[in-house]
């Protein structure tokens, strides 16, 4: 039943379902990605909710496009 919930989110998030290759593994990367960069979570909240480690998910599980990556700079140098 989850599985089937997950991938309708997925499929509303226009992200690839366990159809395309991918399933319930792939809203885990979106998740951490989106609160990281998108919410500005702290990596060690992160990983705590997600139950993992810092290194783990940024390693793994971060995928920031460039404008995520174009925001934080700004934000970093207060433009």
């Amino acid at each position: 039943m989850i599985y089937k919930i997950i991938d309708s989110m997925l499929k509303d998030l226009g992200l690839k379902t366990k159809g395309d290759g991918r399933g319930p593994h792939t809203f885990r990367h979106y998740v951490a990605t989106n609160l990281r960069y998108n919410f500005r979570m702290d990596l060690d909240h992160v990983a705590r909710l997600l139950g993992d480690t810092q290194k783990t998910i940024s390693s793994r599980y971060l995928h920031p496009t460039a404008e995520m990556l174009h925001n934080l700079i700004n934000r970093a140098s207060g433009w």
